[in-house]
């Protein structure tokens, strides 16, 4: 009989060494994200982790993307993501409880026009990347080209208003074949400010929403200011809130010995709001 006692306390003691070692284990913690999605360049894609259990903390991440994006509230239990480009998307989600983790992984696949806007510092070729009709890029602010900027044939770019380009001094366009159009009513145009710039067989449309220069009356789809040269053959411009193409007293028109290009032949002009073109004499 004593030994049967002194058995069962073992047992007992047993059982509650081994429940306050569970204890000290913590409950186990457990990621759980959104099902796999998808949206377009500028939407505002939302993050939740309220399906996860265990975890006092979170931590999202972008685990692969096609662009330099980032997370906002990343560290919240709802964050959001606002893509800018084309491609796929890997999120990460890892919830935290002292030492244990775990990790979830959500695919966002992002189709549509790329955004752009900002400063072009380095030699730069936009490439086509819509699949069917729509634009390949969409420039929502004001985008500044501070060196060789060239496209893709049949590349199209639309215009947010008061979005343009402005090329700096260093800075210049190549274009063949290229699209340059409002996403809506109006958008600003473009402004040339350097050297080496060509336009062959391209479309400059809607543009002068707004003056590249303190002469209001200088608003135009295409403005050559500041010492600017270009080649421009074959180009329509069109449905300007100003003129089609404004070339200040100090800029040229030049004939381009690299891609042969004329320095100024064959180009329309249709519907613009004060008239085809504003050049010196």
């Amino acid at each position: 009989m004593r030994f049967q006692v002194v058995l069962l306390i073992l047992v007992a003691a047993s059982i509650v060494i081994h429940s306050c070692k569970d204890g000290n284990e913590g409950p186990v913690v457990h990621a759980v994200i959104t099902a796999d999605s998808i949206a377009e360049p500028g939407d505002t894609v939302w993050l939740y982790s309220y399906q996860s259990t265990g975890n006092d903390s979170v931590s999202w991440s972008i685990n692969i993307q096609p662009g330099q994006d980032t997370i906002a509230d990343a560290n919240n239990d709802t964050a959001y993501l606002i893509p800018r480009v084309n491609g796929l998307y890997s999120i990460k989600l890892t919830v935290f409880r002292g030492a244990d983790s775990h990790s979830a992984y959500h695919d966002l696949l992002v189709s549509g026009a790329n955004i752009i806007y900002g400063t072009i510092g380095s030699d730069t070729t936009l490439q086509g990347v819509s699949a069917g009709t729509g634009p390949d890029y969409l420039v929502s602010g004001t985008l500044v080209v501070k060196a060789r900027l060239s496209f893709d044939v049949q590349v199209v770019l639309e215009f947010q208003p008061n979005a343009g380009i402005i090329v700096t001094s260093s800075g210049s366009i190549v274009a063949n074949n290229v699209t340059f159009r409002a996403s809506g009513d109006s958008w600003r145009g473009i402004q040339l400010l350097g050297k080496g710039n060509v336009f062959v067989s391209s479309t400059i449309s809607d543009g002068g929403s707004e003056s590249f220069t303190m002469n209001q009356e200088e608003k135009a789809d295409l403005i050559l200011s500041e010492g600017a040269e270009a080649s421009l053959s074959s180009n329509s411009f069109t449905h300007s809130s100003g003129y089609g193409l404004v070339v200040s007293s100090d800029a040229k028109l030049v004939y381009d010995d690299r891609p042969l290009t004329n320095a100024f032949v064959n180009n329309s002009f249709g519907d613009n709001a004060t008239g085809p073109m504003l050049i010196p004499a």
